[in-house]
């Protein structure tokens, strides 16, 4: 991905470091020299190249996640395709992810994860009203900015669901994957609030409800299995403090 840095695309983004990869693509934190402003940068997978459908279905794609606005959403300010690339111009929270601070604490407190729910259910209820799935809900795509609000980021799957020659079915994180996604069906906003329940069981509990054995492919098909076959377990079996309430809300989720 280095020499996609090198590429005109990026002309407009001084380009600083990467802060994040996967398998739908690199994230960079970079400025725009044109606005003087902090940005991050998604560079997706290939397969824009001399498909024109494809790439006005892209185009379409990007310009419904430009027009959310939420404070718990990040904001998407660009969409552009070079030389078969598409990438994605996204708002630069500074903060940490939520990720990083399980890795940092273990588990939230019941009042902060009743905070992040409330917010981040918001924030789903807000991009389901413009018709548009997230499928890659997970901490690591939940940023906690310094102004103490909860930002729900990385909508890198949503577009890449648009490009050709790509298997979507699989695409997302196992650990929080829902039942539907798990077996490679067609997801609407329900997929994203079950994902939602697997945050917020992590936050209660430090760990997901299910988890892979290993790394091997049958790992992974075992897992899927799982996912399929298993209701999401009882918080309370990993910590007794957790309120009813709450646990009637992570069971409403999945």
């Amino acid at each position: 991905m280095a020499e996609t840095i090198r590429t005109p695309v990026f002309q407009r983004y001084e380009v600083k470091e990467k802060i994040g990869s996967g398998g739908m693509g690199t994230v960079y934190r970079a400025r725009d020299v044109n606005l003087d402003r902090w940005v991050a940068l998604k560079v997706l997978p290939p397969g824009l190249q001399d498909q024109d459908e494809a790439l006005e279905r892209f185009r379409r794609e990007a310009r419904a996640l430009a027009r959310l606005k939420h404070p718990h959403v990040a904001a998407v300010y660009d969409a552009h395709v070079e030389h078969g690339f598409p990438y994605l111009v996204m708002e630069f929270i500074e903060g940490e992810t939520l990720e990083q601070r399980l890795q940092r604490r273990g588990r939230l407190s019941v009042a902060e994860v009743v905070r992040l729910g409330i917010e981040l259910a918001d924030a789903l209820e807000h991009i389901h009203s413009h018709r548009i799935v997230h499928r890659d809900v997970k901490t690591a795509n939940v940023i906690l900015g310094s102004d103490g609000r909860a930002v729900l980021a990385d909508f890198g799957i949503a577009l890449v669901a648009t490009l050709p020659r790509i298997s979507h079915g699989g695409m997302g994180t196992p650990e929080y994957m829902s039942p539907e996604q798990a077996e490679g069906r067609d997801l609407d906003g329900r997929s994203d609030l079950y994902s939602l329940g697997v945050v917020l069981y992590e936050c209660l509990t430090g760990t997901v409800p299910f988890q892979r054995a290993g790394a091997s492919l049958a790992d992974l098909t075992a897992l899927m299995q799982h996912i399929v076959a298993t209701p999401m377990p009882d918080p309370r079996e990993v910590a007794t403090e957790i309120p009813d309430a709450l646990v009637e809300i992570l069971a409403r989720c999945t």
